[in-house]
This record gives structure tokens, sequence and C-alpha cells, in this order.
């Protein structure tokens, strides 16, 4: 769709990219020895190309929050996003229903890239063959900040989430949801939690009845928390760096009085992990008080909820 190279100083804003089919390189944007680049409120859709779907940057610095990017799909590599050298700064943004008919279903990082990825959401994305979720290879630094990397699939089972060659340098992660346990190395900080989808998400993304991403049947789901996630009120909001301002555009570090603070913050509020901060007034859009399982709908799964915390008395502690 756009091609920038040798550029410096560019903003994208607001921009819809869907439906595009690019050669080798960035089915939505792609960047070549540019810096100072920023894309922010973009949504990436059902774009294609044989690496980086949604966006490909070779050798540029490049900052992107408050995107969108479903559904995109690579031939070869990074069905989401590909970089390869520079540096990538990835913040409230989330990463659902991508696929690579190889490896790194959502977001695959080569040669000597730096990749920072804060308070990002990282879901149901597929690889044929290696790591569903985000791959870093041996030469390149990945971290982890405030992130969910959870449900993502490939052929290889081990790590579907976050994983691949790299060294133990590769990989660091803190504050975050993503099952670390068979990573060779790595250096991995406080507050790394284990959870599926169902036990995060207000509605869990669905490929639909052909059960193929990229097509127009497809759910990306609500990823907003419900009021029972892990995530909420875990992350850290000492060292989050990004905009105050989540994927719905809503504060950062809410507080939630029900949720123990288990994250970590000086005066402030605890930041949640993940694209979006728990807000009980906003979660799913929600206006019906007797959705109690904050399913979108009023039906017989809220009278199992009714029925499990029928007669207790300590709803207020």
């Amino acid at each position: 769709a756009l091609r920038f190279e040798g550029s410096q100083n560019v903003t994208v804003v607001g921009t819809t990219f869907t439906d595009n089919t690019g050669g080798a390189f960035g089915g939505g944007l792609y960047f070549e020895n540019s810096t100072n680049v920023r894309v922010v409120a973009c949504d990436f859709l059902r774009n294609t190309t044989r690496d980086g779907g949604g966006l490909n940057a070779q050798a540029s610095e490049v900052f992107v929050d408050r995107c969108r990017v479903f559904g995109n799909t690579a031939t070869l590599t990074g069905g989401g996003f590909r970089a390869s050298g520079g540096d990538l700064r990835v913040t409230n943004s989330s990463f659902v229903g991508n696929t690579a008919s190889n490896d790194a279903g959502a977001i695959v990082l080569r040669t000597t890239a730096t990749a920072f990825f804060e308070n990002c959401t990282v879901t149901a994305n597929v690889a044929v063959d290696a790591i569903g979720g985000i791959l870093p290879s041996a030469d390149v630094r990945s971290t982890l900040l405030n992130c969910i990397v959870t449900g993502n699939t490939d052929n290889f089972g081990s790590t579907p989430d976050y994983g691949g060659t790299g060294t133990a340098a590769a990989y660091s992660a803190s504050y975050s949801v993503v099952d670390v346990t068979n990573l060779p190395g790595g250096t991995f900080g406080a507050n790394l939690l284990v959870a599926a989808p169902l036990d995060l998400f207000v509605r869990v993304p669905d490929a639909g009845t052909d059960g193929l991403w990229g097509t127009l049947d497809d759910d990306y789901g609500d990823l907003r928390l419900l009021p029972t996630a892990i995530a909420i009120d875990t992350g850290s909001s000492t060292g989050y760096t990004g905009p105050l301002a989540d994927l719905d555009a809503n504060d950062r570090a809410q507080d939630d009085p029900d949720t123990p603070d288990m994250g970590l913050a000086f005066m402030e509020p605890t930041i949640d992990m993940g694209a979006f901060e728990f807000n009980i007034q906003t979660v799913g859009g929600n206006a019906c008080i007797a959705d109690l399982n904050l399913d979108g709908d009023v039906d017989l799964g809220d009278f199992g909820a009714f029925g499990l915390d029928f007669g207790r008395t300590d709803c207020n502690d």
C-alpha cells in the first residue's frame, strides 16, 4: 500500500490498511532505511505479502502505538509485522488472527533488530512452522513489558507464543502474561504469569465457520480484560514508558478497587497488562447489569455465574 525508503520524520495516523497485496515486503506499510517513523491509531486488516503481512521495517526506526493488526498473512514469515535491523517499538497494540506459512504468525525479528513491546496483546496468531506469536532470531534483542502473549499456535508446540532460534540475549520479559518455560535461557524478571485466553478476555477470537484467519467471517474478539483476569493491576507502572492511553484511548493505570495491586508502582496506580486497561465502567461496552459473565449476552451462562456466587457475604471485602 505505502512504501518509504530513506525517509525521515514520517507520521502515519488514523489510517486503515485493508486487503492490500504486497510483493516481497509489507502488505500494508514498508519502511527501508527510514528514521523517526511513527504509526499511530492505525488498523492493518487482511493484508498479504511474503514477509510482514501488515508492516515490514528494514533497517528503520519505527514506533507503533494503538494499532490493531488483524487477519494479515505472510506467505513466508511475520504474518503481522516483520523487522530486520533497526529499532522497533510497539505499545498499546493488539495482534490477532495473523498467519505465516513458515515462521512467526504475529511478529518476526531478524538481523540485529532491537524490539520493545509494551502493553501489547498477542493472541490467536498461527504459524504453519514455528512460533505463532513473536519470534526473535539469534542476533536480536527483544523485550516484553506489561504484555499478554498467549493462545498462539504452531506445529511444534513447545514455545508457540514467544521463542525461536534466539540465544539467551535475545529474550527478555517481565510483568507479562507469557509462558517462558521452554525458552533457551533469557533474561526474565518479575511477575511472569501464565493464563489462557478464556481466563483473560471478554470474548476470545474465533476464526469463524471456515476455520481460516484472514477471511470475512473472522471474529477478532473483545480483548478487554475480564473482572477476574490476572492481568489487572499486575503490571509495572514504574517501568512503563509509553503514551498515557490504552488501545481504547482510555487512561492508563486506573486502579481496580476489587483487585489487590500485585504489580510495581511508586505513587501512581498499578498498570494492567495488555493493550486495554481494565475499566469496570466500559468493559465490553456492556450496559446490561444482568450480563454477569460479561460475554455480551444475557443467557444461561449468567445463571451459572449467579449460582456460583449465590449466598456469598464477602463481596465487598
